[in-house]
């Protein structure tokens, strides 16, 4: 797994990337905090120095309730290194706690997103505004966080009968809709 994703930042240069998202736990795998951190502490000894080469910044993705944005921090607070940051993945902050209090945790760290809905029980990577998630508090800890890149979507379930084209505007109507919610928190 190491030599794939160190693979990954001279991919990245030649396609213009500005970072990369890590799993620095697997979630297959039952480990204890300790062993999570010890783990996910080694492979960014190894990362890093790519890092460094390349000028590709790694963004840590938080996974589920043992990956947190808390535990992310705690990790990121022994490297304080500025090619390295935070991915937050709006369905599975969703899943352990709320959104815009893992967004707020993330403070100057955060590098990107992956944004989907769910109904809080499952990771479902719906379209915002399907699920349970409440996208007006996450706007508004978004404009109170200072994020100014790009809001990626993570969504690919499509609800029944809908083609990929509906699909695709509804990603558009919702992504939209987020700007509508942020333009009105930021007045």
């Amino acid at each position: 797994a190491m030599a794939l994703n160190l693979g990954t930042f001279d991919a990245a240069v030649q396609i213009g990337c500005r970072y990369i998202v890590f799993h620095l736990y697997n979630e297959s795998v039952r480990r204890t905090g300790g062993e999570m951190q010890f783990y996910a502490r080694e492979a960014l000894k190894q990362l890093i120095p790519e890092a460094e080469r390349t000028g590709i910044m790694i963004a840590v993705e938080n996974l589920y309730p043992d990956w947190t944005i808390r535990e992310i921090n705690k990790l990121l607070d022994e490297f304080n290194h500025p090619l390295v940051g935070i991915c937050l993945d709006t369905g599975h902050a969703a899943l352990y706690s709320t959104v815009h209090e893992e967004l707020e945790r993330c403070g100057g760290r955060l590098l990107c997103f992956h944004i989907h809905d769910n109904h809080l029980s499952d990771d479902d990577h719906m379209i915002p505004f399907r699920g349970n998630i409440d996208w007006q508090a996450f706007c508004k800890a978004l404009v109170k966080n200072g994020y100014e890149g790009p809001l990626m979507y993570e969504s690919f379930s499509r609800e029944a009968g809908e083609s990929v084209d509906q699909f695709i505007d509804a990603c558009y109507d919702s992504y939209l809709q987020i700007l509508e919610l942020l333009s009105t928190m930021s007045d």
